[in-house]
């Protein structure tokens, strides 16, 4: 990705924690549209920030909830269920090929699942037995 040459003094990035948090949640919007990181920027007056800033940003838990990002995540996955749901039972008119392309994109259907270590977040590991007791509860 290119960026400003080393040294370049004219960009200005978001060095107001407001400005941040302001930036951070129209992130979380975009993800909850069910729309993809990389399509994703900011901009408030001079101030600007594309999602590989954001991402750098993000790694501060302190200042940025990580349990934001998941839910913002997981209501995006839902948006695109809704909309393969309503497709297969007839409800909208979804192209089917587009659709199939969104999906294998977005939950990578055509890569190699392999698991991955969930971190060891309080508030993380909460979400997911609400999850857990949600299906056990649908189940019986």
């Amino acid at each position: 990705m290119a960026g400003a040459p080393k040294g370049n003094k004219s960009g200005v990035s978001l060095k107001d924690k407001e400005l941040r948090q302001r930036a951070y949640k129209s992130f979380c919007a975009h993800l909850a549209k069910g729309k993809a990181i990389k399509s994703w920027w900011y901009q408030e007056g001079e101030y600007s920030c594309v999602w590989a800033t954001m991402l750098s940003y993000i790694q501060d838990t302190i200042e940025f909830d990580p349990l934001q990002r998941t839910i913002a995540e997981a209501q995006g996955y839902n948006e695109w269920e809704e909309i393969s749901e309503l497709s297969a039972k007839g409800k909208n008119k979804a192209n089917t090929a587009s659709l199939q392309m969104v999906m294998r994109n977005k939950f990578g259907w055509d890569k190699e699942q392999q698991a991955k270590p969930v971190p060891n977040d309080p508030a993380i590991n909460e979400l997911l037995k609400g999850i857990k007791a949600l299906k056990e509860s649908d189940a019986s």
